[in-house]
């Protein structure tokens, strides 16, 4: 049996236009810490970003404690922007709007990070699906990831934002 796959990507972004700041409460993660243990700090990921123009990119929020432990708590945090004109915010999604500089920052607990995003004109040149072929026994599944490059050389992880449909060929 042959499989094709059919990649839909709507502007490239996932994340749509939404509100400045995300879901999430910071203030009660149910995350079990350990008595003696405090959270030291919190890092966002990617640190810093150049996204095209309509095109969205997931940021993640890590808490880092006091015993070294670090947990990604991207789901209970809120994420904003410093400027909604140039980069929209919806959860831990960010959407290039229009050419400039803004700042994504996530909260947690009291602590927060930023991450610088520019903005750019790059235009979409290929997508790739990873990995390109794959056997897939039945009743299992195989995840895939699909990169986009751009005009600038630049590639981002599109996943989130792109539809994948499985076509049976045979």
């Amino acid at each position: 049996i042959a499989f094709f796959f059919l990649i839909i990507l709507c502007g490239c972004g996932g994340g749509g236009g939404g509100s400045s700041t995300g879901s999430g409460g910071g203030s009660n993660s149910n995350i079990p810490i350990p008595p003696g243990i405090t959270l030291d700090r919190v890092e966002i990921v990617p640190g810093s970003a150049q996204l095209p123009l309509g095109v969205s990119l997931d940021f993640q929020l890590f808490a880092i404690y006091s015993n070294g432990v670090r947990i990604n708590v991207t789901d209970a945090a809120n994420f904003a922007s410093s400027n909604t004109a140039v980069l929209s915010v919806n959860s831990h999604s960010a959407r290039a709007l229009t050419l400039g500089t803004a700042q994504i920052t996530g909260r947690f607990e009291g602590q927060s990070s930023s991450a610088q995003v520019q903005t750019t004109e790059a235009s979409l040149r290929s997508l790739a699906l990873l990995p390109p072929t794959a056997t897939v026994a039945a009743g299992l599944t195989q995840t895939y990831q699909v990169m986009a490059t751009f005009s600038d050389s630049s590639e981002i992880d599109v996943t989130s934002s792109a539809t994948l449909t499985v076509v049976d060929g045979s």
